[in-house]
């Protein structure tokens, strides 16, 4: 019930490329976090 309203809030807002954006810098956040560890744990090797 919850996110239904949560989901109408988001697509009721005036920029609709919002959302997408949002999980396009997620995204992008938790790939560069990985490949810092990735980076991190190589080095220490």
């Amino acid at each position: 019930m919850v996110a239904l309203e949560f989901h109408q809030y988001e697509t009721s807002q005036k920029d609709p490329l919002n959302p997408y954006l949002w999980n396009g810098l997620r995204i992008l956040f938790w790939f560069g976090t990985y490949c810092l560890v990735l980076f991190v744990l190589n080095f220490i090797h």
